[in-house]
């Protein structure tokens, strides 16, 4: 049987982020020590009181360097409102430094304040959703993407070596 932990990191005003971000950070070093199988962060944005963790694989990042078993899961990019470049390459990069312990997820998000912050309208997300997770899977599997889609595009993009 596996146990994981999954984290929100809601804050009260009272409360610091950096505080929070420390204490999470801490917590899953316990559970790597206690045997846990994986943390998994949400992506959540202008939500602080329900999420503040805007920015998940930057905290992924400080818990890859903390544990040593502990699979490090993102639950869920909410991959509508990036580039999926960026998503692939930082996935890659964190799955890199990890030693290949990422759990990649991915999805569209249920708050309308995510896309509003964004500039981006929900009503295009399925759409943006498929399209960005297409372009992922080929950027960490083949060695030049040329990708056309409605939203997102490349051409000829090189990668000098696969990801993990």
């Amino acid at each position: 049987m596996k146990f994981d932990i999954f984290y929100q990191l809601p804050a009260t005003p009272a409360q610091d982020t950096a505080t929070r971000y420390r204490e999470l950070i801490d917590e899953a070093a316990e559970a790597d020590a206690l045997g846990f199988n994986t943390v998994w962060l949400a992506e959540i944005h202008f939500q602080r009181r329900f999420c503040t963790m805007p920015a998940p694989m930057m905290l992924l990042a400080a818990i890859a360097e903390r544990t040593r078993r502990l699979r490090l899961g993102l639950a869920v990019n909410l991959l509508p409102l990036h580039h999926p470049v960026r998503i692939a390459e930082e996935t890659a990069a964190l799955d890199a430094i990890s030693g290949g312990r990422v759990e990649f997820g991915a999805g569209r998000g249920a708050f309308p304040i995510n896309y509003r912050g964004y500039g981006i309208d929900m009503a295009v997300s399925r759409e943006r959703f498929a399209e960005g997770l297409e372009f992922v899977k080929r950027a960490w599997t083949e060695d030049r993407v040329v990708f056309n889609g409605k939203h997102f595009q490349a051409a000829g993009m090189v990668q000098k070596r696969r990801w993990t």
